[in-house]
């Protein structure tokens, strides 16, 4: 009965905090479109995504090959078709798409930590850390297509995870976990495919450990590639043609600069947040999150929580969301080059300036990262709530106070920690107007890297702003 009472609060609680952040984003700059990855999506969507179905658009200039339009037929496309012809303004459209994902990023993970954990408090905490983390606040009404399969990866982990504990059955978990995933969309062929990875850990360790067969494997894989064809098809026609796009943008220097293990844990290792053009912060929630002395320390320490949360969790998936997490962190920081950098960070630079090119922004790799240690907030926390229940049955004084401190340094922490990474939207900084006005303009070098190393790649920067 009073576990009931209690989830019963948080619920009250969540819905509250919610409510605050939606209304937050949707009030950030009220009847002006801004510029998020496509305006034309936001303005004719039923046109242009008539449009998608062709590798040639005609109506720019001479003719272009459109680069990877196709990604946004399912789902984002078909949010703002579906809400153009219901007569929705456009601007209006942006904001609850950004308050979609939002909302599915806290409620995916919060559900998946109430499943591992338990305490609903803990699951609750855990959903606000993923969903606030600096890379979805820091995208979210700029570039959300890349954000999108960030939001739906935890809804794809949850039925695997399930089946594992037997909660449901290994076919239907595969069917779900696929059809989840199938909503990541195909804007972006590596953010979409870099988070996957969790769930392959996640499916490779329930194999091996015997929890799930092969059968499931291979089912599962197969529905994955199924689901994903449509875009990874369009991506492979689309190569076929398109000229060596990766010599003219960004090189592996400028997107490794700003992913050292600080930035990499705290969630802001993608470089376009430290760029200023034109004395104009390109993407200023992002810019906010990665140099505001408060923030890092705030979202720094929600990592903190989150790593030694991680560390201490004996529960039966503690192995691949380990395996997940160190992935998730190498894939990022391998490459970074500064005053403590690896001896194979040069040689990989190499590699993503050639071969490896398509894995260049190392940052999209940061959901295999984040939901571990969201997992991480949520067992630090229903551990810290044991420790408390404890000592408040035993009757000892200096036990009671050394728990209360424990807990209150614990609250502390986190009420700190997602107040400076709501920082953005609380802020109304989430959003730039468009950038236009920025296109023919070069990008200001920042003194130092936020590891210490160098400012980052000129050239790289640079190029950004022509994009």
């Amino acid at each position: 009965m009073e576990e009931r009472a209690a989830a019963r609060r948080c619920a009250v609680v969540l819905v509250a905090v919610y409510a605050a952040l939606a209304l937050l984003l949707v009030t950030e700059q009220a009847g002006r479109t801004t510029n998020d990855t496509r305006l034309e999506l936001t303005e004719e969507p039923g046109r242009y995504l008539a449009g998608t179905f062709s590798l040639w658009n005609p109506q720019v200039s001479l003719g272009e090959l459109q680069n990877q339009a196709y990604g946004y037929l399912f789902p984002q496309g078909l949010w703002y078709a579906a809400l153009d012809l219901v007569g929705m303004p456009g601007w209006l459209s942006q904001r609850l798409w950004s308050v979609l994902l939002l909302l599915l990023a806290c409620e995916g993970v919060r559900r998946l930590a109430r499943h591992l954990v338990g305490n609903p408090w803990a699951a609750a905490a855990a959903g606000l850390v993923y969903g606030l983390a600096p890379r979805h606040v820091t995208e979210l009404g700029v570039r959300s297509a890349e954000i999108l399969p960030g939001a739906v990866l935890p809804w794809a982990l949850l039925p695997i995870v399930q089946a594992v504990d037997g909660r449901r059955r290994p076919r239907d978990a595969a069917v779900l976990s696929a059809a989840a995933y199938a909503c990541a969309g195909g804007v972006n062929g590596t953010a979409t495919a870099a988070p996957a990875a969790l769930l392959v850990v996640f499916v490779a360790w329930a194999v091996l450990r015997r929890h799930l067969s092969w059968r499931f494997a291979a089912g599962w894989a197969a529905l994955m590639a199924v689901v994903n064809a449509w875009w990874v098809g369009s991506l492979l026609q689309l190569g076929r043609y398109s000229p060596p796009f990766f010599d003219y943008v960004e090189d592996a220097r400028a997107t490794t600069w700003s992913s050292g293990f600080a930035p990499t844990l705290r969630g802001t290792s993608n470089w376009v947040g430290y760029i200023v053009v034109d004395g104009e912060r390109w993407w200023p929630a992002g810019h906010l999150l990665s140099y505001e002395p408060w923030v890092v320390v705030g979202t720094g320490l929600l990592a903190v929580v989150g790593l030694v949360g991680l560390l201490r969790h004996r529960g039966r998936f503690r192995v691949p969301l380990l395996v997940s997490a160190a992935l998730g962190l190498t894939c990022q920081v391998i490459a970074h080059t500064g005053p403590l950098d690896g001896p194979l960070s040069q040689w990989l630079q190499d590699l993503l300036d050639g071969p490896l090119a398509p894995l260049r922004n190392v940052a999209k790799a940061d959901p295999v990262l984040r939901v571990p240690l969201a997992v991480g907030v949520a067992v630090a926390v229903a551990d810290a709530a044991r420790v408390a229940h404890r000592t408040r049955r035993r009757d000892r004084p200096a036990g009671r106070v050394g728990a209360g401190l424990l807990v209150a340094a614990l609250v502390g922490a986190l009420v700190a920690g997602l107040g400076t990474a709501a920082a953005p939207i609380v802020r109304a900084e989430t959003r730039t107007p468009g950038w236009g006005s920025c296109l023919a303009t070069g990008a200001t070098r920042r003194p130092s890297s936020p590891s210490g190393g160098s400012g980052g790649s000129a050239t790289g920067r640079s190029r950004a702003a022509r994009r």
